[in-house]
């Protein structure tokens, strides 16, 4: 399979980085939703918080820039 992706630079370029990232969501949130394992399980919904925090930084992934 094969496909080519085109973008209008400057108007496209939120989309350019979304797409560019999508990998690295794809793998932050597998992340995300195994924090609740048996073995690693946060303690309190403010280490959760933190923790979500730090698997997006892992990942590269900035928020502010993806979604604005």
């Amino acid at each position: 399979m094969k496909a080519t992706l085109e973008f209008n630079f400057p108007d496209d370029n939120l989309e350019y980085r979304q797409c560019n990232s999508a990998r690295d969501m794809a793998m932050a949130l597998w992340d995300i939703s195994n924090l609740w394992t048996k073995h690693n399980r946060p303690k309190s919904v403010d280490a959760c918080l933190k923790r979500i925090k730090e698997i997006l930084e892992e990942n590269n992934i900035n928020l502010d820039e993806t979604i604005r």
